[in-house]
């Protein structure tokens, strides 16, 4: 793990959807203050980030393909130089927050929540004390706004985003809006321009599948 007065966080990202693992990148990267060691789609991808590098924090989806986000938590919670977990999920709650906490997480994270709140748990079990600005690029938007960003970028249309995060058109609607109005864009060919001149979206990271 790094350390020093002006280090960074260093972060592994542990989602088996590719958009939120983008999302998530962007938000940090704009933050200035964290660098992204990895992305995991699965447990045993982590495993395997886990056992060439060590991460200051571990955000991790308690829902993967192969398992639960909970059990790598409990595997590495209590090892020696283990990094802090943060529980990132759609379904927070106080069931989940409880087994969360008891699996040896340090924070959950509800993915509805603003993406300022997320990289500041990070930053706070990375020991880093500035706090992120609400005015930085992209940390306006909520995690889940990113994502939709992100897709925007694609030229994906509502239907098709809906489709890929599981959820109604109407609530794709809404996010676009806010969206659009927190970017200041007058539609979404703005909004795309705007978000990857702003870094909220990189086009490298919309190649990964």
């Amino acid at each position: 793990m790094s350390t020093g007065p002006s280090r960074r966080v260093s972060l592994l990202i542990v989602d088996d959807h590719a958009v939120t693992r983008a999302g998530v990148a962007s938000i940090m990267s704009a933050s200035q203050q964290v660098d992204v060691l990895g992305e995991a789609s699965s447990l045993s991808e982590a495993r395997q980030w886990l056992a060439r590098v060590q991460p200051d924090v571990v955000i991790v989806d308690v829902r993967l393909t192969d398992g639960s986000g909970l059990d790598l938590v409990r595997e590495r919670a209590g090892q020696r130089d283990a990094p802090k977990f943060v529980v990132f999920t759609m379904f927070a709650g106080p069931e989940i927050e409880t087994a969360a906490l008891a699996a040896g997480a340090a924070a959950v994270v509800d993915k509805n929540a603003a993406s300022s709140r997320l990289v500041q748990k990070v930053l706070e079990l990375g020991k880093l004390v500035r706090p992120p600005r609400e005015t930085d690029d992209g940390l306006a938007l909520s995690p889940r706004e990113v994502e939709v960003t992100i897709l925007l970028v694609r030229g994906w249309t509502n239907a098709e985003i809906a489709s890929q995060l599981g959820v109604g058109s109407a609530t794709v609607r809404t996010h676009v809006d806010h969206v659009l109005a927190k970017l200041g864009a007058r539609d979404r060919t703005e909004a795309a321009v705007i978000a990857v001149r702003r870094g909220i979206a990189d086009l490298g990271a919309l190649t990964k599948k």
